[in-house]
């Protein structure tokens, strides 16, 4: 039995700053501690200069899921970015009016921010009741205990979780090349 779980990095709302650049109207917010409500009344603009920031809570190397919960009173495209990451899925999302979940995972480069970019939408009024980023840890469980992988190393100390599993080729085939990972 295999599965993907994602270990805690950041949650909440401290720490988040909402702005917009030059000579764009400030965007509004409120943070009532289980919601952050953002109100935009700019026109659509270029998606970097509106934006959602969130503190830096990425290693590089390490796989990632970044998850907005929200509501939306406007149609349009919203952009995830992270500073030099590989994206494994789409960080774009068309946002539908009323309830939006958007979950991006990608693997951190050297990262100098993270955010989300919300000028696609023009004029806004958005509810976010989630916002996290969280490290994807994987952990299979074995006859005797669960293991738990964090980039190949398990937590009982093995370098992965193959080490019982042999491969090999009958007869005059070619080897088999196998590297773990």
């Amino acid at each position: 039995l295999a599965m993907t779980c994602f270990a805690a990095d950041y949650t909440g709302f401290d720490g988040v700053q909402v702005w917009t650049e030059g000579a764009m109207t400030p965007l509004t917010t409120e943070n009532t501690g289980n919601a952050l409500k953002i109100t935009s009344t700019n026109d659509p603009a270029d998606w970097w200069k509106v934006k959602l920031e969130m503190p830096r809570t990425v290693e590089a190397g390490k796989v990632y899921e970044a998850k907005f919960v929200f509501t939306s009173d406007a149609t349009g495209t919203i952009k995830y970015h992270v500073g030099n990451a590989s994206f494994l899925t789409a960080n774009e999302y068309n946002v539908q009016a009323g309830e939006n979940t958007f979950a991006i995972r990608f693997v951190a480069g050297n990262d100098d921010y993270s955010c989300l970019e919300l000028g696609g939408l023009g004029k806004f009024v958005l509810t976010f009741t989630e916002i996290s980023v969280k490290e994807e840890v994987k952990e299979e469980e074995s006859g005797d205990h669960t293991h738990s992988f964090t980039n190949g190393v398990c937590t009982c100390g093995a370098n992965n979780g193959f080490a019982g599993i042999q491969t090999w080729t009958e007869g005059s085939l070619t080897p088999v090349v196998r590297e773990d990972t």
